[in-house]
């Protein structure tokens, strides 16, 4: 999935990397979505503001549970997007000790 270049129309693979490196000082993790193409595969990698991705547990259409993403982030994603969480992956540094920005 990293072979793809520009990971998405708005970055490029450092801007991504420093975006997830950003995410996880402030926030103690970051949201890394890869949005799928209508095969199936993975079309882009976009990066997720983590105040604004709320999980959700899992439902009968979603079995693995869900993000609602509140703000808009592009042409692809509509404000209240639901994303389904096998398409978001959870970074963290094993062993950090959480987010090290001011608050």
């Amino acid at each position: 999935a990293m072979g793809l270049d520009p990971p998405n129309p708005y970055m490029t693979k450092v801007d991504l990397i420093k975006g997830i490196l950003s995410s996880i000082d402030l926030h103690g993790c970051a949201l890394v979505w890869r949005v799928p193409n209508s095969f199936g595969s993975v079309a882009e990698i976009r990066l997720l503001s983590v105040p604004y991705s709320v999980p959700h547990p899992v439902t009968e259409d979603y079995p693995n549970g869900y993000y609602r993403y509140k703000p808009c982030i592009g042409p692809s994603l509509e404000i209240g997007s639901v994303i389904d969480a096998r398409q978001v992956h959870r970074i963290v540094i094993p062993g950090d000790s959480g987010p090290k920005g001011s608050v």
